[in-house]
């Protein structure tokens, strides 16, 4: 009899338990997905609109997931996939008991990448958006001497010339005075090889004022390179700015410099 009631007692206590695990377990269920963005284009909203609702499939399809589990892991394959390669997001967060909010960014085109024929478009950190053009692109920095892109969504690499392209137009946006924006202030990107005995590769950039750089070697030491050419272009008197070349180089001892020389030894 007695263990007739231990048996009672722990099936009870059981069965509590498993009643307010399930309890919990629903008030946790997600319920609803809310995708917040800040501007976007009008060629973008019908992405928006799918990438909205295929967030709530991944989150509240099914049942739910349970907030206390899920993470952004989720929301980062659905907006990785080619079709949303402009977009990325910013913010994960969740709102207990039930909601999740998804913070997402439209990426800005700033780079024309010409090949051949062919033009890809490249947000500011050298991400490859696509070869549809979404915004107006006059403005954008024209580029050439870099291998076509082929993953979308992605940073352009696969060799030193990309790699260090990267490097240097991530480090010129970030230089006090640039306003976080290329497209106001540079006309064009030029990479090229010198010859086939050194081996030097050189950027060349075009300022739209009129005067022109050139970063010998910008795939070595590419933040330091990029960062003295835009500090320089930035001290130049603004009769500098229309004319003449900036170079920025290795010296003798191994040490970067950057100077301006007028037209003359354009």
């Amino acid at each position: 009899m007695r263990k007739t009631k231990i048996v009672t007692i722990v099936l009870s206590v059981v069965l509590f338990l498993s009643i307010a695990v399930l309890g919990v377990a629903n008030v946790f269920r997600v319920q609803s997905v809310e995708l917040k963005v800040s501007s976007i284009s009008s060629k973008a909203e019908d992405d928006i609109k799918a990438l909205q609702e295929e967030l709530n499939t991944a989150y509240v399809g099914s049942g739910g997931s349970n907030l206390l589990f899920v993470d952004r892991s989720v929301a980062d394959y659905v907006v990785n996939q080619d079709k949303y390669s402009y977009f990325r997001i910013t913010a994960f967060n969740k709102v207990f008991p039930n909601h999740i909010e998804i913070e997402v960014k439209e990426d800005e085109e700033m780079f024309t990448l010409q090949v051949q024929e062919q033009s890809y478009f490249l947000g500011i950190d050298g991400v490859y958006l696509g070869q549809v053009a979404r915004g107006d692109t006059d403005n954008n920095v024209k580029v050439t001497g870099l291998s076509a892109p082929t993953s979308l969504g992605q940073v352009i690499g696969g060799g030193e010339k990309e790699d260090g392209f990267v490097s240097v137009v991530k480090a010129m946006a970030t230089v006090d005075g640039m306003g976080g924006t290329l497209r106001g202030n540079v006309s064009s990107i030029a990479i090229t090889s010198s010859d086939a005995v050194s081996g030097r590769l050189d950027m060349t950039i075009t300022m739209k004022e009129g005067v022109v750089g050139t970063i010998y070697n910008f795939h070595q030491n590419s933040v330091e390179k990029a960062t003295l050419f835009i500090e320089k272009y930035l001290s130049l008197e603004d009769d500098e700015k229309v004319t003449g070349i900036i170079i920025v180089a290795t010296d003798i001892h191994g040490d970067l410099l950057a100077d301006w020389f007028p037209s003359i030894y354009n």
